[in-house]
């Protein structure tokens, strides 16, 4: 190579930018460093890819993704996918970054440079540097003079094939470019075509290509199932076979997330091949993705009137008809297929709807296209969401994400709304470790790219906030949202930010809030009106009993009409707290316990999400519990004693004086109460005051011996229970942490080390990494995360923080 001598400079510098066309030789500079052992990512942009953010991050996620063999990004944009990349850069670095033809997209070159640092090395190249486009200081600078092909160069790259004059006149011609040079040697000579190194494998420059037909092409690119490459060029070239070829090539385009570049192709046909049935059904899936159906409508209604369309007619259904399941029933009637059938589940609201959707997936495996197998059980999850059977749609939100990474499906934005869906169904049922963690990294990879779905995220982020009892940080994440939102989310935003409101104690506002919005919403969808209806009749609740309750029977009719169990499920506990605040304990009771209410399968998280301050709720949660207790306490990770609804304050003492009599179970005598509590010390005088004290404030306790005397759960013991029984996620649900962490008991702290051992033994011998994830949330046990990392599914977002965790427990260890 001419320009090795450039290689050792490169290799010293952290931002290289080359000012400079490739012919030039560029790529072998480039090949050259691919050689040596840090990891070379190639990005190289087309004028195709300009002002598409979604294209450029595609090729972004290809290019990374082939260099470390792993799924580790995702069809999304570039901002989305450089956030990701630099995360992952103290796992995967160093790595040489190379961005190509940067001057296509100037925005993207100014976010790669972002990234560079001692992790990340920075090569770009541009022809020419855009306008106002500023480098770091110590920038290594190199241009068309640091490449150029030299006369002796030339010569020696002829090999006297060439006389000296022939060879310094076809230099001249190819303007000193290396590449070009040799390109057009080897015509000169009938050599095969010069190849020169790119991002995807070795090609000739353009204009060098060996001319083949379109048809020839379009069967070659056909045959090997490069859909994408198939459909431009029949556009370009065949235009008469693109319905042919947008019957495979549509799918590329939908699960890459190239929705724009599609519709923009497709509305550039001639009108007769544009209203062709498989076009048309594409130009309305791009043209739905992208907001802008209302255009389409007319023409795609005036096509169904013709014609049958089972697949269009479904797509039309869910697209201009949300409510209306008669035309999806239409088309699963006519033609049954992995997206009619979809259809025709998503838009019911029966039972019979889950029935469609597990048809819909067995379709989508036996004859379907790969990424219909993970939509179809996303959208299977949420009908077991929205019709309260939570932990089924935990299962199948779980196995929807492992098929987007066994099947290396491209669809990312999909992913991540099932995702925050899984996340949101986990707080109900009380699995909440590691969702915050979760949840706030995909927000901040969110915020710039994809507003929507950042939102998203930031609610339930707040969600896990409210069932986690931190109402101040939820109503952070609530009133962040609500700035600036678009109308069709105001509605659900109000309902959080009231929740909140209603926690903290601040009714005035709430009220304000929630009457703003119910005036808003006439034209909004009846979910939203529900929502606002319910936000209202929640505030009411603690004002004006009477008109609380019309506001939520009315969100209750339009719920149970519109399926919605945790909604269900939250109208009732507050419609349930408005009898309980009249003394009518019965009707209380009757709605939480009546199942269309869907209450019975909520854990606490999930009741404190749903509810309101537990100080209030909890005697309304009570009625729930068949197996009502007097006392109640949680000693695992936290401090609550609970004693006929009412909330308990102690002294650290008097908790470890709770905590033994509820693990001894029978009377005990004050030596043995001491022993248990202090070990070999003799102070029975002050023992015996603080279990005086203590008696006072909880009567069942009984005077000596001491023992309580009313029915009672406590956590601790409960844990233990659940783990005779084999039940080991009821167990690990119930652990939040050590028993009374600061307390010095022999007893108590010898409990605690037998109740973390007891289920760590279990859950390391059942290697389930949900569990074992759950576990080691609550200590640093090197062990338990080695044994969990191998478990998790590659591109699972738990498994890059737990290799974090390993390497710096691993790095603690050594020092």
């Amino acid at each position: 190579m001419p320009f090795q001598n450039l290689v050792p400079l490169v290799q010293s510098s952290q931002v290289i930018a080359v000012n400079c066309p490739l012919e030039y030789g560029i790529s072998h500079l480039i090949q050259e460093l691919s050689s040596h052992k840090q990891p070379v990512v190639w990005l190289e942009l087309d004028h195709k890819d300009q002002d598409d953010p979604v294209s450029i991050g595609n090729k972004l996620a290809d290019a990374v993704n082939y260099v470390f063999d792993s799924q580790l990004l995702s069809s999304f944009s570039y901002e989305y996918n450089l956030a990701v990349l630099q995360s992952l850069l103290p796992t995967l670095g160093p790595i040489t970054l190379v961005l190509t033809q940067a001057n296509i997209e100037p925005s993207l070159a100014k976010s790669v440079l972002k990234l560079q640092g001692k992790a990340c090395r920075i090569i770009i190249q541009t022809n020419p540097t855009p306008k106002h486009f500023s480098l770091p200081a110590k920038t290594l600078k190199l241009s068309k003079e640091d490449f150029v092909l030299t006369a002796r160069e030339a010569l020696k790259l002829v090999a006297k094939r060439l006389d000296k004059k022939e060879t310094l006149e076809l230099l001249k011609v190819s303007e000193y470019a290396y590449d070009l040079f040799l390109s057009n040697l080897h015509k000169l000579l009938n050599l095969p075509p010069h190849l020169i190194p790119g991002p995807n494998g070795h090609r000739t420059l353009p204009g060098f290509e060996i001319k083949t037909k379109p048809e020839s092409l379009l069967k070659v690119l056909l045959r090997k199932k490069h859909w994408i490459e198939a459909l431009e060029l029949a556009i370009e070239r065949l235009p008469e076979r693109v319905p042919e070829v947008l019957e495979e090539a549509g799918h590329s385009y939908h699960e890459q997330g190239l929705h724009k570049r599609l519709f923009y192709l497709l509305e550039g046909l001639d009108p007769h091949i544009k209203s062709h049935e498989m076009v048309l059904y594409w130009r309305l899936q791009a043209a739905f993705r992208l907001g802008w159906e209302k255009e389409l409508r007319k023409e795609v209604e005036n096509h169904l009137k013709k014609n049958e369309a089972p697949e269009l007619r479904a797509l039309a259904a869910g697209v201009f008809m949300p409510t209306n399941r008669k035309e999806a029933l239409r088309a699963y009637k006519s033609r049954k297929t992995a997206f009619t059938v979809m259809q025709l589940g998503r838009l019911s609201d029966s039972k019979q709807s889950l029935k469609y959707l597990q048809e819909s997936v067995t379709l989508a495996e036996r004859y379907g296209k790969a990424y219909e197998i993970p939509r179809n059980a996303g959208i299977l999850a949420n009908k077991f969401l929205t019709q309260g059977h939570y932990e089924d749609a935990v299962y199948w939100f779980e196995w929807s994400l492992e098929q987007f990474e066994k099947l290396t499906i491209q669809d990312g934005q999909r992913k991540l709304l099932i995702l925050n869906d899984w996340a949101y169904t986990k707080l109900h049922i009380g699995e909440i470790t590691g969702l915050e963690d979760i949840l706030k990294q995909q927000e901040k990879f969110l915020s710039s790219a994809y507003p929507d779905l950042a939102f998203y995220f930031s609610e339930t982020i707040g969600d896990f906030y409210l069932a986690t009892n931190q109402s101040k940080r939820a109503l952070e994440y609530y009133e962040k949202n609500s700035k600036n939102i678009p109308k069709r989310l105001l509605s659900i935003n109000t309902l959080n930010r009231v929740r909140a409101l209603i926690d903290i104690e601040d009714i005035t506002k709430a009220r304000k809030i929630a009457e703003r919005t119910l005036h808003m919403i006439h034209n909004e969808t009846l979910r939203n009106q529900a929502e606002a209806h319910l936000a209202y009749g929640m505030v009411l609740s603690f004002q004006d009993i009477s008109l609380a309750r019309h506001h939520l029977v009315k969100a209750q009719g339009i719920f149970k009409e519109h399926y919605h169990a945790p909604r269900l499920a939250q109208t009732a506990l507050y419609l349930a707290f408005t009898y309980m605040q009249e003394a009518k304990v019965k009707q209380a009771r009757e709605i939480i316990r009546h199942p269309s209410n869907h209450i019975k399968g909520l854990a606490e998280s999930g009741l404190r999400l749903l509810s309101g301050p537990q100080e209030i709720f909890r005697p309304i949660w009570n009625l729930l519990w068949e197996d009502s207790v007097n006392l109640e306490m949680k000693f695992l990770g936290q401090q609550e004693v609970w004693l006929d609804g009412e909330h308990i304050k102690l002294f650290p003492r008097q908790l470890e004086i709770l905590a033994i009599l509820a693990l001894r179970q029978r009377p005990l005598t004050l030596e043995e109460v001491l022993v248990d509590l202090e070990g070999d010390h003799d102070d029975t005088a002050s023992l015996k005051s603080s279990i005086s004290k203590l008696r006072r404030i909880l009567p069942v306790i009984s005077s000596f011996p001491y023992q309580i005397t009313t029915s009672f759960r406590a956590d601790f013991l409960e844990v233990l229970k659940n783990l005779q029984r084999g039940n080991l996620k009821a167990a690990l649900n119930l652990y939040q942490g050590s028993l009374l962490k600061h307390s010095e008991s022999p007893y108590i702290r010898e409990t605690d080390t037998m109740i973390f051992e007891s289920l760590r033994t279990a859950i390391l011998k059942r290697q389930d990494p949900e569990l074992l994830l759950q576990l080691s949330a609550y200590v640093d046990d090197l062990e338990l995360l080695e044994k969990t990392h191998p478990l998790l599914e590659h591109g699972d977002p738990r498994k890059i923080l737990l290799q974090t965790r390993i390497e710096q427990l691993q790095k603690d260890w050594l020092n």
